[in-house]
């Protein structure tokens, strides 16, 4: 089975590598935006955070490092189940390990996703290791994750504005009104739009910004 990596994109080589060191047989080819097919079907390879420039049946996105060629890369997919299916055996062969790779849903979730993590990222880091820090304060703050991110008061409007965007093009059901007190867990049938309606039950309050349910029943009202 042939696999074809087309674009120039420089983590494709990272890509291709890892695949080759698990028996695959890999080409290049040139290409105006970095996606893989394989017997026709087209799967669109991107940078977590940033959106895709191939259109595709299903689309996965990583932060492509160079230890990822060996220990595999930490992968964000979106398409339909089916389409997703059909690419499970490369999907497995890129994660560290058979099935460790997230489905978060249609089409821009893996965009929403992969700008949450970023945005996490960017909020704990400066946080891990806060000045004036002992054992016991760094202990506590490891063990209460939403403590840490809540040291960064000036990330949370973005990222509650971020999962608000996001709601506003995939809207919770009906059925879904009441605040998600819990995080989702992976194999969510729409895990992206669980983590939205998850941020903003715990962020909506600290930002000041009216909590996503009464928005939703301010605009059912209104119509």
């Amino acid at each position: 089975m042939q696999l074809t990596l087309e674009g120039s994109a420089p983590y494709l080589h990272l890509i291709g590598r890892r695949l080759r060191r698990l028996g695959w047989d890999v080409r290049h080819t040139a290409g105006t935006a970095p996606c893989a097919v394989l017997d026709g079907r087209r799967l669109a390879l991107g940078q977590s955070g940033v959106p895709f420039g191939c259109q595709a049946e299903a689309a996965v996105a990583a932060r492509w490092l160079e230890p990822g060629e060996a220990m595999g890369f930490f992968l964000l997919a979106e398409g339909t189940p089916s389409s997703l299916t059909g690419w499970q055996p490369l999907l497995d062969a890129l994660a560290p390990a058979r099935g460790m790779w997230l489905c978060c849903g249609p089409a821009s979730s893996a965009l929403f996703v992969g700008r949450v993590l970023e945005l996490f990222s960017y909020a704990c880091g400066p946080a891990v290791f806060p000045q004036g820090a002992t054992p016991d304060s760094l202990q506590a703050m490891q063990a209460d994750p939403w403590r840490l991110l809540q040291t960064q008061q000036g990330l949370l409007p973005p990222l509650a504005a971020c999962a608000r965007a996001y709601l506003a093009r995939h809207p919770l059901p009906p059925s879904s009104a009441n605040p998600v007190s819990l995080p989702p867990a992976p194999g969510h049938a729409h895990f992206a739009q669980a983590l939205a309606a998850f941020l903003l039950t715990l962020l909506e309050p600290l930002t000041g910004a009216p909590t996503h349910e009464a928005s939703a029943n301010s605009g059912t009202q209104g119509r």
